[in-house]
């Protein structure tokens, strides 16, 4: 697991317990590794004084990019399958399992989780819709608009382009590296491993939206780099 982090001092602590916490209903060894991206906060300090027998910690000099502090998390990488997880506590861990599982039992190459099929438990008009309390009508519109994105480029219909959980087959990374250093890093994997014919798996999550006022970071020009990225892609 690649956890990358910038400035989430508030909620590192909360997300590395409930991730630790779930090790043991992992069908293997759960690896931690912890990239911050330039913090100028604590957050530093609180893994490396709360969670050093338990993660591996890369200490970026300067903020580079999500993407970036992603690809070093996946260059010291272990395990066969690599699952990026944000700090922000937006996902829940209990999934985590489930995720893995649905690799091992059907041998699929990538498995995606979706927060669009997550959300048909949701009532009223909002079950009708499937937008979260607390999440932005922008970002909402958004993920479709990268749906149809996806479809007219590569002919794949994914639920959920945006998702933060997203499990990758650790041999995709062994003869390609991604070019880009931000947020749009997740669509160019996803470009490549639909390039490449690795299948990929949707599977209904849990999803807590974080506001903008509470630390979320995703901006305009992260969206328009997500539509070059997808567009662009050979």
């Amino acid at each position: 697991m690649v956890v990358p982090v910038y400035n989430e001092e508030r909620s590192i602590e909360p997300l590395l317990t409930s991730v630790l916490g779930i090790a043991e209903s992992l069908p293997g060894e759960l690896e931690v590794v912890v990239v911050d991206d330039g913090s100028k906060d604590c957050t530093v300090s609180i893994v490396a004084t709360k969670f050093s027998n338990s993660v591996c910690l890369i200490a970026q000099m300067s903020n580079q990019g999500k993407g970036a502090a992603v690809q070093a998390g996946i260059a010291i990488a272990k395990g066969t399958l690599i699952l990026v997880q944000d700090a922000d506590l937006e996902y829940d861990a209990r999934d985590i399992p489930r995720l893995v599982d649905e690799a091992i039992t059907h041998d699929s190459g990538a498995i995606y989780a979706s927060r669009l099929w997550g959300a048909k438990c949701l009532g009223c008009w909002r079950g009708l819709v499937r937008l979260r309390p607390r999440q932005s009508v922008l970002s909402w519109g958004f993920n479709f608009v990268l749906i149809a994105l996806v479809w007219v480029k590569n002919r794949t219909l994914l639920t959920d382009p945006l998702t933060g959980y997203k499990l990758y087959p650790r041999s995709l990374f062994a003869e390609w590296t991604p070019k880009s250093s931000g947020f749009e890093t997740d669509h160019e994997i996803t470009n490549e491993i639909i390039h490449r014919g690795i299948p990929i798996r949707e599977i209904p999550i849990r999803y807590s939206p974080r506001p903008r006022d509470e630390g979320k970071k995703i901006g305009v020009k992260d969206a328009l780099l997500a539509i070059q990225t997808i567009l662009t892609a050979e």
